[in-house]
């Protein structure tokens, strides 16, 4: 009973929350507020503000009076639930009227699943009333979202008539995506506090603990714009428009189904390549690639021909090895110069530290070349001079 008697929150806010600030969403909570006797689902990835809502929710109705918070992350949950002692923990403790929370509660095996429906049913017939939160992966409640007032990732995006209270906080909405693009709404990523972005990524990951699908959110990142051939000839497999519709995992990018194309904006190219990079090689190893090379180098190729030059040489630049980058400044750098992209072609050569590389003719040769275009150095003309005098070099070079 320690467990249950320490989630009393006895009008005070549950301890993990006492210090965040947040505002009564009007939108939201009074769809939580048409049916307090069927049980509140709010399921939605990290950063969506669930648990937050449900603070809100808790505020609202009873001052956090009569209110039951259960940190179901706390290993004592599953064991009560293991137990069966949860539910007449929970009856004993609480009366008629009292709100329970389940908050982030973690994925449960068919039995468990079982077990906290019938809890949860067992205690809503009982008068309390109950509000789960949860991500999609976990999905605690699969199977009865029908008998459940369901909130889902889209209902949970910040709307127009929460702007005053954001001016209120000194956030806005952000203006470097389109208005209806729904990464500008995520409550986790409105701030843009350096860092955000990261962390919201790395919980994407996590959750969705599959690594086909990362590397699929990977390449619609990287990409941000694109159609599904561009994903198919990528990673190299078929990618179905269920694949592509995870709306409750991809809340943040934008589908056309009947177009064949996606929109995932917003997030910076930094950010991204931090988030992901721990986890390329098991992304690699399900593509059936050896590393992290051919996929970088398929990528590059995709943004180069969209003429996202500079964005394909971070790519490259973070993911791929030297003797790749070498080879793929060969093959493109003439595009890279007729399409005027001489920093992102330099930057990539100066990369390239192994003198080995960096001394092949047609390499040293164009990078001169550029270093004039440029003026960055003024020896560069007259090595391009020595170079163009060798006869063992060909003059077309």
């Amino acid at each position: 009973m320690n467990y249950i008697s320490h989630s009393a929150c006895k009008g005070k806010h549950p301890q993990q929350f006492s210090t965040l600030s947040y505002f009564e969403r009007k939108t939201p909570l009074a769809y939580m507020m048409r049916n307090r006797e069927a049980i509140r689902y709010v399921v939605a990835p990290f950063g969506f503000g669930k648990s937050l809502l449900a603070c809100s929710y808790a505020n609202l109705v009873n001052g956090f009076e009569n209110t039951f918070w259960l940190d179901a992350a706390n290993p004592c949950f599953l064991r009560d639930l293991d137990a069966h002692a949860l539910l007449p923990n929970l009856m004993e403790a609480t009366e008629v009227g009292d709100l329970i929370v389940f908050d982030d509660v973690p994925y449960l095996g068919t039995l468990r699943r079982n077990t906290l429906w019938k809890a949860c049913s067992t205690l809503v017939q009982a008068g309390r009333e109950m509000v789960i939160c949860s991500s999609p992966a976990a999905n605690p409640l699969r199977g009865h979202e029908e008998a459940c007032v369901l909130i889902e990732p889209g209902d949970l995006l910040y709307s127009d008539s929460d702007q005053p209270h954001l001016h209120a906080q000194g956030m806005s909405f952000r203006r470097d995506v389109p208005v209806l693009h729904p990464v500008g709404k995520v409550p986790g990523l409105v701030a843009c506090n350096p860092g955000s972005f990261c962390s919201f990524l790395r919980a994407h990951i996590e959750e969705m603990d599959n690594p086909a699908q990362s590397a699929l959110s990977f390449v619609l990142l990287i990409l941000e714009r694109g159609t599904f051939e561009d994903l198919e000839h990528i990673l190299g497999i078929q990618v179905s428009v269920q694949d592509m519709d995870a709306t409750r995992l991809r809340a943040f990018m934008q589908l056309d189904s009947f177009a064949g194309e996606f929109a995932a904006l917003g997030f910076p190219l930094k950010e991204v390549l931090d988030a992901f990079i721990p986890y390329m090689p098991s992304i690699a190893l399900e593509l059936g690639l050896d590393d992290a090379n051919e996929l970088a180098l398929r990528i590059a190729r995709v943004l180069l021909e969209r003429g996202s030059a500079e964005r394909a040489v971070q790519v490259l630049l973070r993911l791929c090895d030297q003797p790749g980058r070498s080879a793929w400044l060969a093959q493109h750098q003439d595009c890279l110069m007729e399409s005027c992209e001489l920093v992102a072609a330099e930057m990539l050569y100066e990369s390239l530290r192994s003198e080995r590389l960096r001394e092949k003719p047609e390499l040293y040769a164009a990078s001169c070349i550029r270093r004039c275009v440029l003026d960055y150095d003024e020896n560069a003309a007259k090595t391009l001079v020595d170079l163009a005098a060798r006869e063992d070099l060909p003059l077309a070079m």
